[in-house]
């Protein structure tokens, strides 16, 4: 479990509590400051939100990146292995083609 959805957990928590509140029969005086904070904590929960969704993103974008660094480290191994392959070709070719014109003459 990340801190963030920690927080959000204890966020909701506060809410339900302070919503158990104002349904209870309080002090009228202490209605304005209960439901200030209910504002307040739903904020929080909304911006908490919010920030989960940019840490899965970015963990995301993390996971792909590293995806994406290996099908680099692939594709320079299987090009550096092409480029021997053609220069052992073009070795090849080129004595095949000496050996021919020692022949034709």
């Amino acid at each position: 479990m990340s801190d963030l959805t920690l927080i959000l957990s204890n966020l909701e928590s506060l809410k339900h509590e302070h919503s158990l509140l104002l349904s209870s029969s309080i002090d009228q005086t202490k209605i304005g400051g209960l439901e200030q904070s209910l504002k307040s904590i739903d904020l929080g929960i909304d911006e908490t939100c919010v920030m989960l969704q940019l840490e899965n993103y970015f963990e995301n974008l993390n996971n792909e990146n590293d995806k994406l660094m290996l099908q680099v480290q692939r594709l320079t191994q299987e090009n550096n292995w092409l480029r021997d392959e053609l220069s052992f070709t073009e070795k090849n070719l080129q004595t095949s083609m000496e050996i021919q014109v020692i022949y034709v003459h």
